[in-house]
């Protein structure tokens, strides 16, 4: 009887996800350096034809992206970590 319900329950599942649309999924990129690239002068191309980058990935259907945030302060606070570092024999 168990493995009855387990059968069961595996044929409704790829049923289920056999129907799943694409649009049901997140589709996605890390796209942190696309626009320093596209600064440079990179040029990214779909079939030979110049676009830019971020329309790319939209058209092929990316619904997702990720972009990292860099920040390098200019100053530690306080200027601690070399005197740390030095402390504890850390390269700084």
């Amino acid at each position: 009887m168990h493995t009855k319900t387990i059968a069961l329950w595996a044929i409704l599942l790829s049923w289920s996800a056999a129907g799943a649309r694409a649009a049901d999924y997140a589709v996605g990129a890390d796209l942190s350096f696309l626009k320093q690239n596209e600064d440079r002068g990179v040029v990214f191309k779909d079939n030979g034809e110049a676009r830019p980058g971020l329309q790319i990935f939209k058209d092929h259907g990316y619904n997702w992206i990720r972009l990292r945030l860099f920040h390098t302060p200019t100053q530690l606070p306080n200027n601690s970590f070399p005197k740390r570092g030095k402390a504890s024999r850390i390269p700084s």
